[in-house]
C-alpha cells in the first residue's frame, strides 16, 4: 500500500513538472508573438518615416545649389579676412563685424516694401519693387559705382531719343534693368555680415520665374542711414553689352518697366 501511495505521489509530482513546463513553453511562445508583432509594428513605422523623410528631401539640384551657396560663403570670407581694413576693424571691435542667422525661405508674394534701414531690409525691398515694377522704389534703394555710373552715362548717350526722353539718369537705367533681372519666385538670405557700420555683403538663394534656383552675391552700402545695393561695373557693362546686341548683331529696345503696354 506504502508504495502504491508513493508511485501516486511521483506521478503528480511529475504531471505538476509537466504541466509547469508546458505552461512555461505557451509563455515563451506568447512572448514570441508579442515580440514579432512589436518587431513589425516597429518596421511598419520605420518604413513609413523613411518614406517620409525621402519626400522632404531636397532634389539633387537643390543640393548643388546648397553647396554652391557654401562654397560662395567660404569664398566671401576668405576674400574679407585678406582685407585689411576688415582685419582691423575685427580686430579692434568684435561687434562691428556681425554675422545674421540665415532665414527662412520667403515667396515672391510675401515680400513687403520694408524701406532700407538695414541691409536684409533694403534686398527684401529691393526684390519686392522689383515683383512689381516700382522702379521709384528701385532708384532709392540702388547705388551705382563711379565706375558704374560712368559707364550708365556712355549708354544713355547711344540710345536713341525716345528712350534718353523716359530714362534721363544712369539710376532710371540701373532700376529698369534690376526690374527685370531680380524677378524672383522666392529667395532666402543665407548670408548677411557687416564689414562695418557702413559696408555689408549678402548672399541669397534665389529662385527664378522659371523655377531654377541659384545664389546672388550683393554688396550693400550706407548713406545717411540708408542702406543700397551697389551695382557694380560688370553688371552695367552686362547692360551695355545687351543694348548693343551683345555680339549678336541685333539691337534690342529698352524694355519697359513691368506693367507698361
Amino acid at each position: 500500500m506504502k508504495r502504491h501511495h508513493w508511485l501516486l505521489s511521483l506521478a503528480a509530482i511529475a504531471t505538476l513538472v509537466g504541466l509547469g513546463a508546458v505552461w512555461r513553453t505557451r509563455q515563451e511562445l506568447l512572448l514570441r508573438r508579442a515580440a514579432a508583432l512589436q518587431t513589425q509594428r516597429d518596421y511598419e513605422s520605420l518604413k513609413s518615416e523613411h518614406a517620409r523623410l525621402l519626400a522632404q528631401a531636397p532634389s539633387s539640384g537643390d543640393w548643388d545649389t546648397l553647396r554652391r551657396a557654401g562654397a560662395e560663403a567660404a569664398r566671401l570670407r576668405v576674400a574679407l579676412s585678406s582685407r585689411p581694413e576688415a582685419i582691423t576693424a575685427a580686430t579692434a571691435s568684435n561687434a562691428s563685424v556681425k554675422f545674421v542667422d540665415e532665414t527662412d525661405w520667403v515667396p515672391g508674394t510675401h515680400w513687403r516694401n520694408r524701406g532700407n534701414a538695414s541691409p536684409a531690409d533694403a534686398v527684401e525691398t529691393t526684390f519686392w519693387a522689383a515683383a512689381n515694377g516700382d522702379l521709384s522704389v528701385l532708384r532709392d534703394v540702388i547705388e551705382l559705382s563711379p565706375e558704374a555710373r560712368a559707364k550708365a552715362i556712355e549708354v544713355l548717350a547711344r540710345l536713341p531719343a525716345e528712350a534718353r526722353a523716359r530714362y534721363t539718369s544712369p539710376e532710371d537705367l540701373a532700376a529698369l534693368f534690376t526690374a527685370r533681372d531680380a524677378f524672383f519666385q522666392g529667395a532666402q538670405l543665407v548670408y548677411n555680415q557687416l564689414l562695418d557700420d557702413d559696408h555689408a555683403l549678402a548672399a541669397m538663394i534665389v529662385k527664378s520665374a522659371d523655377g531654377k534656383s541659384r545664389e546672388v552675391s550683393v554688396s550693400l552700402h550706407r548713406v545717411d542711414d540708408a542702406w543700397r545695393l551697389v551695382m557694380p561695373t560688370a553688371a552695367m557693362a552686362k547692360i551695355a553689352a545687351e543694348l548693343a546686341g551683345g555680339g549678336t548683331g541685333t539691337k534690342p529696345d529698352v524694355p519697359p518697366p513691368r506693367g507698361t503696354p
